[in-house]
């Protein structure tokens, strides 16, 4: 038997257990609301489309290499007028690089005719181009993170005296998996 399994585990220190906890629940907090608005973002892609008209397009400089393209449309839906202002899902979460801004004002102009998404349980909610971008998936992703950093650490190298075990065993000198008849040993069930 390994030296590094003899004896009783080492108890963990609760400074580590607490960071770790708290690095799991901030990770699962982070990818629960990513995943909320990523879920909601390709809903989109169900929703229904009405032919609308931009009214204005234009690029808005928030910093000398960071923009935002302000696109508003209009659209009608059982009679009612409606305007909206959201290309993508995320748009107006944060600002692009100017060249990203001028590509949704280059594909938007003014005066152009384009297809509305539309929820249909709120009409005034709307979107260009349906579907869930890179910044949702961003806090699902970034919510894995400290999630993972903080598994790692409760199963980590202080629950066996130190050092990082890659593989399991079984304690029978197998390989640990399932071994059928031959009792892990590998010598056929003698």
């Amino acid at each position: 038997m390994p030296s590094d399994e003899s004896g009783p585990r080492k108890p963990r220190p609760v400074l580590l257990v607490f960071a770790a906890s708290l690095l799991i629940a901030a990770g699962l907090a982070v990818m629960g609301v990513g995943g909320v608005w990523v879920w909601r973002a390709e809903a989109s892609r169900d929703w229904p489309w009405v032919s609308g008209v931009t009214l204005e397009s234009r690029v808005v400089e928030e910093s000398i290499d960071r923009h935002v393209a302000v696109v508003v449309y209009e659209y009608v839906v059982d009679g009612a007028r409606h305007q909206g202002r959201r290309v993508w899902h995320g748009d107006g979460w944060w600002t692009q690089p100017t060249c990203d801004a001028r590509a949704d004002v280059a594909r938007y102009p003014a005066g152009k005719s384009v297809g509305v998404r539309y929820n249909p349980a709120f009409p005034g909610e709307s979107v260009l181009e349906p579907g869930a971008g890179a910044g949702e998936w961003m806090f699902v992703v970034a919510g894995a993170v400290p999630f993972g950093v903080g598994a790692l650490w409760l199963a980590g190298p202080s629950r066996r005296g130190g050092s990082w075990r890659v593989g399991w065993s079984d304690g029978g000198g197998g390989d640990g998996g399932d071994c059928g008849d031959s009792g892990g040993d590998g010598g056929g069930g003698d």
